[in-house]
């Protein structure tokens, strides 16, 4: 398999995993647990990727460091990433799909729901 199919199966997995936030819970953070799933998926996986320094926050960030190859002093870069899905969105029995060779128009999700490109323009 190469590494694009690689990616867009992991991606595909990822977001198949309910992470709906709610936002009626406000004194803690992930606002739920099964939140927690996904950040734990991922710090599994770097670290199988050979990450060093993986962790989890209470929050529920996930953090990891990528050791240089180089002697030179040079600056640290980080990456950042919402688990998390709108509480206004189901999180739960996701078919993800993907569109290739997009046409830049409307994209029908569902029969309720479509993202307009006069709402949402690129």
């Amino acid at each position: 398999m190469n590494i694009r199919n690689k990616l867009i199966d992991r991606f595909l997995r990822y977001v198949k995993i309910d992470t709906q936030s709610d936002d009626t819970v406000t004194d803690r953070f992930p606002s739920t647990e099964k939140q927690l799933v996904l950040s734990n998926l991922l710090a599994d996986e770097l670290k199988e990727l050979g990450l060093k320094e993986v962790s989890i926050d209470e929050n529920g960030y996930v953090m990891a460091t990528v050791p240089g190859n180089t002697n030179k002093k040079t600056p640290v870069i980080g990456f950042l990433a919402h688990v998390d899905t709108s509480p206004d969105m189901p999180g739960k029995d996701v078919k993800p799909r993907m569109i290739e060779n997009y046409d830049g128009g409307d994209i029908q999700l569902n029969p309720e729901v479509s993202i307009s490109v006069v709402i949402s323009p690129r």
